[in-house]
């Protein structure tokens, strides 16, 4: 079976996920991106991601266009907070959406693809406590350059978790599989995000498949 590359595991995340390349046309449009949105990944892929989601922040100021500051900031190495916009349905109704950014690095920065990872908030109570109403770059808290954090910082029971998670367990199935408990995977999972300064398992698990922590098929492996 082949490898599944990072954008295959993007793809099958529960999150509304898209990808751009470097001329900021869609290339990835997952299935939770579908349902979110409401347009088919055939009315979107190859179009500039901002002709699709005519973001705008809450004042009506269109936020989503080609070389907009999110995919500048990214790709010139620095992490991008989670931020709010409110993005158009295909009906031609506002959705407010919490956005995170996942990069998927090349050989040259300008090349990389930009992965933006969606939840919906509610217009009046954004229940994403990260999200930001403006991008804005992400200091490393050990007062670096903004670099992302390393996995070496995690335990090897960390470590080993976030292994399974990259390769497709859910948190029922890592209990079972290394004998623990759901509450404790739940606390694992938790400190893991902690530790890597991060708002979702999403970037976690793309950050993983990077430094190479997983080269598992995406399926969770059964146990031995």
């Amino acid at each position: 079976m082949r490898r599944p590359d990072l954008l295959d595991v993007l793809a099958n995340s529960a999150d509304g996920v898209f990808a751009v390349a470097p001329d900021d046309r869609i290339i990835l449009w997952n299935d939770a991106a579908e349902r979110l949105l409401g347009f088919a990944r055939s009315e979107v892929l190859g179009r500039p991601c901002g002709d699709v989601l005519l973001g705008e922040n809450a004042r009506g100021e269109k936020t989503c266009f080609s070389g907009c500051r999110v995919t500048s900031l990214a790709r010139h190495g620095r992490l991008v907070e989670n931020f709010r916009i409110s993005a158009r349905h295909r009906n031609g109704r506002l959705v407010p959406l919490s956005v995170g950014i996942v990069v998927v690095p090349a050989q040259r920065p300008e090349l990389s693809t930009i992965v933006h990872y969606l939840r919906p908030l509610e217009a009046d109570a954004p229940d994403d406590p990260g999200a930001r109403p403006v991008p804005v770059p992400r200091e490393n808290p050990d007062g670096g350059n903004g670099d992302a954090p390393s996995l070496t910082i995690l335990s090897p029971r960390e470590r080993e978790i976030l292994r399974l998670m990259a390769e497709g367990c859910s948190a029922r199935e890592i209990a079972d599989r290394l004998f623990i408990s759901y509450a404790t995977v739940r606390n694992h999972t938790q400190h893991i995000l902690e530790k890597l300064h991060m708002h979702s398992k999403l970037e976690a698990v793309a950050l993983a498949y990077k430094e190479g922590l997983t080269t598992a098929p995406l399926r969770c492996p059964a146990r031995s």
